[in-house]
């Protein structure tokens, strides 16, 4: 009687532990960024962003769940880092060097700024921003020299107004319209996405490109390195058969974009 109950017992953890295995395969894989659509936009939306739907169609059919979270851009760098997120979306590779980054890109983003529709002045480089008051966000990469130059000029209401927190472009854009920040630094397609949003899209204008596209990346975090390799692979590898098969092409669509590979950025 002994001996049977303990081969019952033996057979439960079996399949207790089989059980443990089989969950343990399906990663609950975590992004996390500020709110920059049409990259990636309401977590609980039917649009949640083109990037998170590439993510899902990466890893969701392999049993993993993909769920995003909205966090200030500085904040989801550093959780990300320490190993609360799996990953970070839209990045430049300068923004976290020591992330894990798929090979193939997930979209090509520069940055324009941006000023009232009635406004004369026009970027032509770093010496144009000197008469400005010009917006940023806290950690955002932009480029080196105008980086430098908000390093530079920060504490300086007359050239630099920084935000960071919940929306911070759209704060930005209200400071704009109402005159408390004479430009704003943004990318295109986030920007225009956004003014829509607000339906102030006719009050503004581009005046000009401040940084050339570069490839933006959902980059994975350096605290499980086999993983976030793994990760990356299969992200990368998504990216080409959703190209080949046109289901790329069918996602950014319903964002009113077509793919960077075949397309110039609009400023």
């Amino acid at each position: 009687m002994k001996t049977r109950k303990s081969i019952f017992f033996v057979v439960v953890l079996f399949l207790m532990g089989g059980a443990a295995s089989g969950s343990a395969l399906a990663d609950q894989i975590v992004l996390a960024s500020d709110n920059w659509c049409p990259f990636n936009c309401e977590p609980e939306s039917q649009n949640p962003g083109y990037m998170i739907e590439i993510a899902r169609a990466a890893f969701e059919p392999l049993g993993h769940t993909v769920t995003y979270t909205l966090v200030p851009w500085s904040r989801a760098i550093k959780d990300t880092r320490r190993g609360k997120y799996q990953g970070i979306i839209g990045g430049y590779k300068s923004d976290a060097p020591d992330f894990i980054y798929p090979e193939n890109e997930l979209g090509m983003i520069g940055m324009s700024i941006f000023v009232t529709k009635d406004a004369e002045w026009k970027y032509t480089g770093l010496d144009s921003l000197s008469v400005i008051s010009l917006g940023v966000i806290r950690d955002y990469e932009y480029s080196t020299e105008i980086n430098r130059y908000i390093d530079e000029h920060l504490g300086e209401a007359n050239r630099i107004q920084m935000l960071s927190g919940d929306e911070p472009l759209a704060i930005n854009i209200r400071k704009l319209i109402r005159g408390r920040i004479d430009a704003l630094i943004e990318t295109p397609p986030v920007l225009w996405y956004t003014a829509k949003e607000l339906g102030v899209t006719d009050e503004l204008k581009s005046a000009g490109v401040a940084v050339e596209a570069k490839k933006a990346y959902i980059a994975f975090s350096p605290a499980e390195p086999e993983k976030s390799k793994k990760y990356a692979q299969i992200l990368s590898e998504t990216v080409e058969r959703l190209r080949k098969s046109k289901k790329l092409e069918t996602i950014l669509e319903k964002y009113g974009l077509t793919d960077w590979k075949s397309s110039a950025p609009a400023e």
